[in-house]
């Protein structure tokens, strides 16, 4: 049976991150992957300024399109845009994203078994069992990097910690009338009576096009706006093959995806923007922060501790202020729209942290004092956003 210093399952972003930190640190690694790579991965695909420049990778080659503007609109209607200076987003193909992350690991020194899937594990004072259809491995640590529906996550019952927003997409071909006219803008979509959004991406010989729901609650058929998004914006009405993927996004704060030397990372932790969908950083970043707690530490208890409080530190409150922007969407979808679209401040925001220029909880704080100026709002709903008690449901 061989012993490894961790096992980590899964060799998407977060996977992948935490193989090339723990390998470089000269740990005795090892990654069990079920697929075989380049495997296809459902995404948009938008990298933010801020995830490309943490990836530090070479991605020219990867790179389609980038995006200096995003056109908002309500219902379809009520354009306008938000421009900036420079890109705020480039569109990669994920598969390739995904395969060179992987192949840095490699290079570094890392080992991965493709096609092997972990299927259960057994946590013994002395080390984890890690067992596989092929054989059983032990390990000091196991690192999920498995994405939300894993095995790890769900032994643990971790998902009770999270909220599910369905979302779909699908990858069209062609040579389209819009993109040839504005091919450096994102088009997002709001739906707010159906708790849906949508968006599409100009994506070199074509685009993708995505909906998602940041009502979980609300009943609603998302190809059937995709449909709409493609035949309003692309004059294009085909049968689409959508391909789902839930974006799971971390409720509760007070819990921590970490337990008996187990770690949780990226998707599988939850460690989702709610705002933005954003979770290639936070699964790259969450794999470096793991590695570096157990690499840097003397025992597993120091290194759970250390992995909590740079998660403390460093994504929960970035996380908290997105899921706080979030709410407030969803729950006042029309003053949210009209807020974004006369306010320069939040148009500052919007590129700010796509960018990476500016945090979360910064710019939150500034949007906060901008809406208790705003004389359109109830004095109600400025008490909710002061944190005072009022008798209208929280945002």
């Amino acid at each position: 049976m061989s012993h490894y210093d961790a096992i980590i399952a899964g060799t998407g972003p977060a996977g992948a991150s935490a193989l090339y930190q723990l390998t470089q640190k000269g740990l005795k690694v090892l990654a069990l992957e079920k697929e075989t790579f380049p495997r296809y991965k459902a995404c948009g695909g938008c990298l933010s300024s801020k995830t490309k420049n943490f990836l530090n990778l070479d991605l020219s080659r990867l790179i389609q399109t980038e995006i200096f503007q995003v056109n908002f609109s309500y219902n379809l209607k009520e354009d306008f845009a938000i421009k900036a200076p420079g890109p705020v987003g480039h569109m990669v193909n994920r598969t390739l994203l995904d395969n060179l992350m992987v192949e840095r690991a490699l290079k570094a020194g890392g080992k991965i078994n493709f096609g092997e899937k972990v299927v259960s594990f057994n946590v013994k004072p002395e080390k984890i069992e890690v067992t596989t259809p092929q054989t059983t491995y032990t390990a000091d640590y196991l690192l999920a990097a498995e994405g939300a529906a894993g095995i790890i996550g769900s032994t643990l019952n971790w998902h009770k910690n999270l909220t599910f927003y369905p979302t779909v997409t699908v990858e069209l071909e062609g040579d389209f009338p819009l993109i040839r006219e504005f091919p450096q803008t994102a088009w997002t979509d709001l739906f707010p009576s159906q708790g849906a959004y949508g968006w599409i991406f100009p994506k070199g010989e074509g685009v993708t096009i995505g909906v998602g729901k940041f009502s979980p609650r609300k009943k609603v058929k998302l190809q059937e706006i995709i449909e709409q998004i493609s035949q309003f914006r692309l004059n294009l009405t085909p049968e689409f093959k959508i391909h789902p993927h839930p974006i799971p996004c971390l409720h509760n704060f007070n819990k921590f995806p970490v337990k008996d030397r187990v770690f949780l990372l990226g998707d599988a932790g939850g460690l989702v923007d709610a705002f933005i969908g954003e979770g290639i950083y936070y699964a790259a970043f969450s794999g470096e922060l793991a590695a570096c707690a157990i690499a840097e530490s003397k025992n597993p208890k120091e290194a759970e501790a250390n992995y909590i409080q740079s998660l403390k530190s460093k994504i929960y409150p970035e996380l908290k202020a997105a899921g706080w922007i979030a709410a407030f969407m969803r729950r006042f979808p029309k003053i949210a729209y009209k807020l974004l679209k006369d306010h320069a401040l939040m148009a500052d925001f919007y590129r700010g942290v796509l960018g990476g220029e500016k945090s979360y909880q910064e710019v939150t704080d500034r949007v906060k004092n901008r809406l208790f100026l705003d004389s359109r709002l109830p004095q109600w709903l400025i008490k909710q956003i002061r944190g005072e008690k009022t008798e209208k449901p929280t945002v």
